[in-house]
């Protein structure tokens, strides 16, 4: 007897069942946890290569300037417009800092002229008072500037100790005041050449990142310096960003600009000290690329320094001839003094 065909559909097999949907759920989110690190190093990776290659062609410019016109341009500089009068720190744009400097060594010979041909020679700054435009090797890809049009510079130049007590001296700073104050302290330059010849171009940073996210918002290039005879905090701190024209400050320096016999905070580098006082992220390299910061040094290598280096080992790289013994680089961190510690070894940096 045969049996009657059932009436039901035949069951449909071809579908995924509930363990292998969470099988396959499980293998994506195993990809995904794969994945994920791998593209936030890689855009880190990509981040640091672009930064350090701006450091690298910065520090090409600043030792072209100085086989060009025998000298390390400094933090603050005659204008470029030789019809601006600023004797004394009688104008209060009258002035530039070493990024303005350099301009024509990485190819903004067009951005320059804005002052070297400046109709404005009352007072230096830029015409209309306008900010200068945005030029992107000034900027460190992982930091960058609030708006893309502005002249934000993610770096900064060795100042070493800076001015002390009407004083400034190429033993102890890379980058100084070559206009000086009348009736205040001299001008004074330093050169690759000098550099070389006392602790050498490969022990003394030029330029670093100043740009970490204690520093915000961050410096701008065309700013006009005014005399660095009583630094403050807000000297190097960041001030108001969005400026109708060339602040005074931030300076874009780094160095140890607390006077003599200062007492330091580690770390060094990405300082948690708030840009209230000169012990802080105000004066200190920094930087958004985890572990440490990205400098440059006088004979044009680039490098990562590790956050955990020591105050000492900070001085030293300050410090462009720590032999002479006519520095003034002195300062305790922890207790310890400041010693020229020759040569630096690499598990130091």
């Amino acid at each position: 007897m045969n049996r009657p065909a059932s009436s039901k559909p035949p069951r449909d097999r071809s579908g995924i069942t509930r363990v292998e949907l969470l099988t396959i759920i499980g293998v994506c989110l195993a990809a995904v946890g794969v994945a994920v690190p791998t593209l936030l190093s890689s855009r880190e990776t990509s981040r640091r290569t672009t930064c350090l290659a701006n450091l690298g062609q910065l520090s090409r410019a600043v030792i072209a300037f100085d086989q060009q016109k025998l000298f390390i341009p400094g933090l603050r500089n005659a204008h470029p417009n030789p019809s601006v009068f600023n004797s004394g720190d009688s104008r209060p744009k009258g002035a530039v800092s070493w990024p303005v400097l350099i301009l024509p060594n990485i190819e903004c010979q067009e951005i320059f002229t804005l002052w070297s041909k400046s109709s404005d020679s009352n007072s230096g700054a830029v015409p209309n008072s306008n900010p200068a435009p945005a030029i992107a090797i000034f900027n460190c890809p992982a930091s960058p500037g609030e708006f893309d049009t502005q002249p934000t510079l993610a770096y900064a130049g060795n100042g070493g100790v800076g001015v002390i007590a009407k004083a400034q001296s190429k033993n102890d700073s890379v980058m100084l005041d070559t206009l000086g104050v009348l009736g205040g302290y001299e001008a004074a330059r330093s050169s690759v050449e000098f550099i070389n010849s006392a602790d050498g171009g490969a022990n003394t940073l030029l330029l670093a990142e100043k740009c970490g996210p204690l520093y915000s918002p961050l410096a701008f290039y065309d700013m006009a310096p005014r005399s660095l005879a009583a630094p403050t905090a807000s000297t190097f701190s960041p001030g108001i960003w969005f400026s109708p024209g060339q602040p005074n400050t931030p300076v874009p320096a780094f160095g140890v600009f607390d006077g003599l016999g200062a007492t330091l905070t580690s770390p060094m580098l990405n300082s948690q000290n708030p840009t209230t006082t000169l012990d802080s992220a105000a004066t200190r390299p920094s930087s958004r690329h985890p572990g440490g910061v990205l400098v440059a040094f006088v004979d044009g290598h680039c490098r990562a320094l590790s956050e955990g280096i020591s105050p000492q080992t900070y001085g030293q790289l300050l410090t462009p001839n720590s032999r002479s013994g006519e520095g003034r680089m002195a300062f305790t961190a922890g207790g310890v003094e400041f010693l020229p510690a020759e040569p630096l070894a690499e598990s130091a940096l």
